[in-house]
């Protein structure tokens, strides 16, 4: 059984972006439960449960292993709080043959994966992220977005894990298994358009700066004005053809409060009147107490004509959490330069009549922040990033697959625009263009025409009821389960498995 364990952490590690492959082997994803399966079958509560921490622990500290230079604390935490979700699949988990657990068993892996997304605050990074580069697979998501796509895999994994098992109505779960593939890949090939189709005539034109400004000078004030200059020369490149509807400039391009430098402000605008393309830009602006993490459209008549202040805060990394032992703990690990205070809106911003959305780095896991983009009228949305700090491909992979399940979800083109790592652009389907490998220690002028999109997709307009429809189906049949067992059962063992 210990080869089976190890087999299914193996599989689903290489299923997501790796140390070995930065795009992950997807097709892995469908069959890495089958030994798991087979591991917790006939367990005891107690058993699952500590199988189940394991997985989790193991899985998910080799997975975001990345994440250790940046910050230990923040590594750990992370780590544990991932694991709650297979600690919570495998101690409800029961396969006893009958065909209501190939429902229950994909049920209970959504509802699970849903529980920890409520309790990291939106947070939703889930198994069917493994599928970003499944481009058929993938199209599923704009029904019942990432949920979705989880739910169909553990489907396939348990219709064959059945199958080996022998158990009875193999045909039913054979019949199961092709009737999903095959509505899943109908689906998605059904569902995108060829190259020459487009939604829409008209294209916006968005040039993305990466700086490449090492993350630990950027911060550094007596470098800020060059690294200003810096920018602003690596933008001309955006103006030597046709000029852009936009210039975009990454998270932090400034680490400071231009606004309130008077030198650095001149020194910006007169860089935008010249340019006479509006410029949205990152920047630390100062806010009383502390720092925000902000965004700032500036227009070429001079005016700023929207800011934005990142709302949703990586703790440990961002802000330490208040309260008396966080400062002791913090002299321990790695500190960050800021102390970032949140801000409170996400306005649309507005450009020659399109209406985009802005999120900042994480904000991306954020899956509702993009479907009320797309329900207030936005056509394409912002991501601004620094993922200088993640010094392998995998990790920035990693975190440029929310964008992808998102713009799917939505059908909403997503640029992303980093100091150094991932800029790309991607359109409705999860299509993905994006600056040349090696992406680290790189500058990149790259300029994407964004056909705007405003179909409204199910799952943008129902959201995360799938999850919790899964969430309400386990209630339910765990609580029909013991208001049927036989009373003699429970000394026996804590499902009534064979």
């Amino acid at each position: 059984m210990i080869f089976y364990f190890l087999s299914s952490i193996l599989l689903i590690y290489l299923a997501f972006p790796n140390y070995f492959n930065p795009y992950g082997f997807w097709p892995l994803a469908l069959i890495f439960a089958v030994p798991l399966f087979f591991v917790l079958e006939g367990r005891s509560l107690p058993q699952r449960v500590l199988l189940g921490t394991l997985f989790g622990l193991i899985f998910y500290a080799l997975l975001v292993q990345w994440l250790i230079p940046y910050s230990l604390l923040g590594y750990i935490l992370f780590v544990l709080v991932l694991t709650i979700q297979p600690v919570l699949f495998a101690a409800l988990y029961r396969s006893s043959g009958r065909l209501v657990d190939i429902l229950y068993i994909p049920a209970l892996w959504v509802a699970s994966e849903y529980l920890r997304t409520l309790l990291l605050g939106g947070f939703s990074w889930n198994l069917g992220h493994s599928q970003t580069f499944n481009i058929y697979g993938l199209q599923i998501a704009n029904l019942f977005g990432s949920w979705g796509i989880s739910f169909v895999l553990i489907l396939i994994n348990y219709c064959l894990y059945c199958l080996i098992r022998k158990f009875e109505n193999r045909k039913i779960y054979a019949a199961v298994l092709v009737a999903v593939i095959v509505f899943v890949a109908g689906y998605g090939i059904l569902s995108i358009p060829s190259a020459s189709v487009t939604k829409s005539v008209d294209t916006f034109d968005v040039c993305a700066v990466q700086s490449n400004i090492d993350s630990r000078q950027k911060v550094n004030p007596d470098f800020i004005p060059h690294h200003v200059a810096h920018q602003i020369a690596l933008s001309q490149s955006c103006l030597t053809k046709k000029k852009p509807d936009l210039i975009i400039w990454p998270e932090t391009a400034i680490a400071s409060d231009f606004i309130q430098d008077p030198g650095m402000k001149d020194q910006m605008l007169k860089f935008v009147r010249a340019a006479g393309v509006p410029v949205l830009v990152g920047a630390a602006l100062w806010k009383g107490e502390g720092n925000q993490n902000s965004a700032v459209l500036l227009l070429p008549d001079g005016h700023i004509r929207a800011v934005y202040h990142k709302r949703y805060l990586v703790p440990f990394s961002e802000y330490m959490p208040s309260g008396g032992t966080w400062p002791a703990v913090s002299q321990l690990f790695h500190l960050k330069d800021f102390h970032f205070i949140p801000g409170r809106r996400s306005p649309l911003f507005s450009l020659a009549n399109y209406k985009f959305g802005v999120a900042i780095c994480s904000e991306d896991t954020i899956g509702f922040f993009f479907r009320q983009f797309s329900k207030y009228g936005a056509g394409f949305a912002v991501v601004l990033l620094n993922d200088g700090w993640f010094r392998h491909n995998a990790a920035l992979v990693i975190h440029g697959q929310n964008a992808i399940m998102h713009a799917v979800e939505n059908r909403l083109p997503i640029v992303r625009v980093a100091n150094t790592g991932w800029t790309s652009f991607i359109d409705p389907y999860g299509r993905v263009k994006s600056n040349q490998e090696p992406w680290f220690n790189s500058k990149a002028v790259v300029t994407y025409k964004i056909h705007p999109h405003f179909e409204k997709t199910l799952f943008q307009r129902i959201g995360d009821i799938f999850a919790v429809f899964c969430c309400v189906f386990v209630i339910i049949f765990r609580m029909a389960q013991f208001a049927t067992r036989p009373s003699s059962s429970m000394a026996i063992d804590d499902e009534g498995l064979p």
